[in-house]
């Protein structure tokens, strides 16, 4: 399993992407409400609960039977269990409701909306954890010299065009 430790606060991996990008599209849609309407304030915080509520309630929704049992464990959401569909129904519920009454701001939701799931997809790759994609073994002309390199080959050292060796430097030259 994949955490970020931030002081004596644990996370998932995934969760943590998920908070990540919560906190960003809060904090764009505050200083948007700043500076022009103070309906997007509302609406990010609407949009994040409601998105909340709507994730855990498809998740229940669809293990029913298992909820029925242990009725109590609804409210456990610390356990982990929300629907990305749910969240995503439950943010269009709040979008329609809240920008009914102000259609000239629903365009200006498009920028803490986006600044959310970059923050949330850039957070996701980074602690994903698994391994890095592969070189490609293909091989490339190399215009200037008349040969061809692959770059599997060179397991991500530089190759100097002087001696041919990965990494080699001619005596006295300095890193740029």
């Amino acid at each position: 399993m994949n955490a970020v430790a931030i002081g004596p606060f644990a996370f998932s991996a995934d969760r943590f992407s998920a908070i990540a990008g919560m906190i960003v599209f809060m904090a764009v849609g505050s200083l948007l409400a700043a500076r022009i309407d103070n309906r997007l304030g509302i609406w990010t915080t609407a949009a994040v609960l409601s998105g909340i509520i709507g994730a855990r309630a498809a998740h229940v929704l669809i293990h029913a039977e298992s909820f029925l049992q242990e009725p109590w464990r609804v409210l456990a959401m610390w356990q982990g269990g929300f629907s990305m569909d749910g969240g995503f129904i439950g943010i269009f519920l709040a979008t329609v409701i809240l920008f009914r009454r102000a259609p000239h701001a629903a365009p200006w939701a498009i920028m803490p909306l986006a600044a959310g799931l970059f923050t949330w997809v850039v957070a996701t790759t980074l602690t994903n954890g698994s391994a890095a994609a592969r070189a490609p073994a293909t091989t490339y002309a190399v215009l200037a010299q008349g040969e061809t390199i692959s770059i599997a080959d060179r397991k991500g050292a530089p190759r100097s065009s002087i001696s041919g060796q990965a990494g080699a430097r001619p005596a006295g030259a300095k890193c740029p």
